[in-house]
Formats: structure tokens, C-alpha cells, sequence
């Protein structure tokens, strides 16, 4: 069982995993890698047989700032250890550390990245099958987050508020965008609720050199 996770990153949409296995036989690797974090090929091997073929979509990584604790080795010393997700928490029945004591660090996990064109395609498989029960993944508040910022995405072209915008971008060339229409209170409280309900997970991003993110 993995928990699948998201976060955006340079332009694609980047899919990462906790599994449980690992987390509960407590795997020690060496800094910064996750230590219970899914490889690319398990990701596919959860995914592929819910919602399709990910044909396409490429092997990476990401770097991400995640909370860790102290924690107590068999020899009595003291070592900094990544805690797990909110949702594999409550499927290992694990108990919360003290948030005084929890840091952020930095972590690399294993992606599967997915290009811009195919991200509504993917997020909205994956939004059709929650609530089927499988035993190959669950999607973490991330990936839920995702779902729904997808879902106001498509609303606001249905309605057709959406308009054309050129951007310009930090080395200085253009890109042309089309872009919500925000001028009307329902649209404007829709995105303020996404905005407040965003995961920290999701700004988890490490190696934005202090730039607001994305």
C-alpha cells in the first residue's frame, strides 16, 4: 500500500509515494533520501492497474523540505527521522510527535513526472475511482487538493471565465496564459477557499533559492 502524494514543480506535476511496508519495517538509508519514500517503478505498479497506462510520464526526483523528530536508536543515540504523512500515520496507528520538537529537512523522493498536458487527464482518473476500495494506494490531502483546484479549473471554463493574459516571465520573455476571471464574488471565494485549504505539503518544494513558489 502506498500513499500517493503531489506537488508541482518546473512545469509538470511530480507523483511521490510513502509505503507503508517500508514505514513499518523501518528502512535506514543515508540522507537526504526518504526513508520509507516508494520508488518510481512502485508508484507505476500502484497506479497503473487503477487508472491506466502512464505511458509518457518520466522517472525523477524532488527535493522537499518535510518534517522530521528526534529519535532513539538501539544504542541509545539520538538521531533525526522523517515522520510519516498525516495518512500513513493513521494507517500505521502511529502516534504524533511533538510539534515543538519536529523540524523541516530536507528530503529527495522519487517522482514520477507528469507533463502539463496530461495532468487534468491523470488527476481526473484518479478523482473518479476515490471512494473504490483498492489496496494498492490511497491519495494523500496533497493529491485531494490537486483534485479539487482541478475541478475549479474545469468549472471556470465551462462558464466560460476564463481570459487570454500574456505573462511576462523573470529572464524577461513572454508566455501567453489563459487565466480564471476573478471579477465576480463566487469565483473569487471559490479560489480563496483552495488557497486556504492548501496542504503545506504542496509548498513543500525545496530549491526555489527563497522565490515565492511555484
Amino acid at each position: 500500500m502506498l500513499v500517493v502524494h503531489a506537488n508541482w514543480f518546473d512545469g509538470s506535476l511530480h507523483l511521490w509515494g510513502e509505503s507503508l511496508s517500508f514505514a513499518r519495517e523501518d528502512v535506514r538509508v543515508a540522507a537526504p533520501a526518504h526513508p520509507f519514500g516508494a520508488s518510481a517503478k512502485d508508484l507505476r505498479s500502484a497506479l497503473e492497474p487503477i487508472i491506466g497506462s502512464l505511458n509518457g510520464a518520466k522517472e525523477d526526483h524532488l527535493d522537499l523540505l518535510l518534517p522530521h523528530a528526534p529519535a532513539t536508536t538501539g544504542h541509545g543515540a539520538m538521531r533525526s527521522t522523517t515522520l510519516p504523512s498525516s495518512r500513513l500515520a493513521g494507517l500505521l496507528g502511529s502516534v504524533s510527535h511533538d510539534e515543538e520538537l519536529r523540524t523541516l529537512e530536507p528530503t529527495r523522493v522519487p517522482t514520477i513526472r507528469i507533463a502539463a498536458s496530461s495532468t487534468i487527464r491523470l488527476l481526473l482518473e484518479i478523482r473518479n475511482i476515490e471512494g473504490t476500495p483498492n489496496d494498492l494506494f490511497v491519495s494523500a490531502h496533497s493529491m485531494h487538493w490537486w483534485m479539487a483546484l482541478t475541478k475549479f479549473a474545469i468549472d471556470s471554463v465551462i462558464d466560460q471565465r476564463v481570459i487570454p493574459t500574456v505573462l511576462q516571465r523573470r529572464d524577461g520573455t513572454y508566455v501567453g496564459q489563459w487565466r480564471p476571471w476573478l471579477n465576480d464574488s463566487d469565483a473569487d471565494l471559490q479560489l480563496a477557499d483552495l488557497l486556504a485549504s492548501m496542504p503545506a505539503s504542496v509548498r513543500a518544494i525545496d530549491g526555489t533559492d527563497g522565490q515565492a513558489w511555484p
